[in-house]
Order: C-alpha cells, then structure tokens, then sequence
C-alpha cells in the first residue's frame, strides 16, 4: 500500500476512522460476550433448579460439551462478565495473571532440570575419564544418527565384512 499521493489530513482522517472502527468491533464482540453469557446463564439455571442433583439426565460440564463446546472456566467467566458480578478487563486481567503464574512455574521447572542435567554431566565426567575409543565410538554413534535410511544402507553396502 503505498501513502504518496495522501495528505496528512487525509492520512489522519483515515487512521481516525479505523480506530474508531476497531473500538465498535471491540464493543460488538463484548455485546456478544455479555449475550453468550446471558443465554449459558439461563442454561446453567434450568439444569440447576429442574431435577435434584441425583437424579439429574443433564450435568453443566455435560450440556456444555453435548451443546455448547466452551470450556467450563469461560463459560463460568461469561456468565460472570454477563450478569454483572466481574467486567470483561477483570477477566483478561485475571487469565493473564494466571498465564504469568504458570509461565513462572514452566520456567523454573525447566531451570530446575537444565541444573540436575548439568549436574549430572559433570558428575559424569568427573567420575570417569574416557577413553580416546569411547570418545571416538561416541562421535560415531551421533555421526550414525544423522545419516537417512539411504544412506545407512549405502554404508552397510560398502563397509567391509568384519
């Protein structure tokens, strides 16, 4: 897209009434959050008030995988945005918090491992000195590895018989 021929003005105009676009679009999908909350609301009511518990056809997690393929958590999170008891930046703010928490834990699970490996390794080395073959038996195994079945065969066909 190339701008040359376009005025500030219009270039500002335009900018303008694309943000204003976006934030209706922001605000309609909001509106269609609230009303899919509203309708998961009244779900939720009848499977709750229609029968005692024990002698229920129809669970919550159940309708919503038989009817409604949300997760149980966002439908929970609709209902809550849709009547009024959170608002829609409560929600994202509070999911974002729980993706932080859990990148954290992923993190320090994998430096806690990254440790132990090293900790190994140079456990391993210190213990026992390797030989020049087991070093060169080692840079053939991976050198084997890398190779495709082709070429496997190939070096099966030509190797000398032992």
């Amino acid at each position: 897209m190339s701008f040359d021929d376009t005025s500030l003005e219009q270039l500002g105009a335009q900018a303008y009434a694309h943000y204003k676009a976006g934030e209706r679009s922001n605000q309609r999908a909001i509106d269609h959050a609230k009303s899919s909350g509203l309708y998961l609301a009244e779900a939720k009511r009848r499977i709750d008030v229609a029968v005692p518990y024990g002698q229920r056809t129809m669970v919550w997690t159940k309708f919503l995988a038989d009817h409604c393929p949300i997760k149980r958590t966002r439908a929970e999170q609709l209902i809550s945005v849709a009547t009024g008891r959170t608002t829609e930046a409560e929600v994202r703010a509070s999911t974002a918090a729980s993706v932080r928490a859990t990148r954290e834990k992923q993190k320090a699970s994998l430096s806690l491992r990254s440790d132990k490996v090293q900790q190994s390794l140079s456990t391993s080395i210190t213990a026992k000195p390797i030989t020049e073959r087991e070093r060169l038996e080692a840079e053939a195994h991976a050198a084997i590895k890398r190779l495709t079945t082709a070429q496997l065969e190939d070096w099966i066909r030509l190797a000398p018989a032992a």
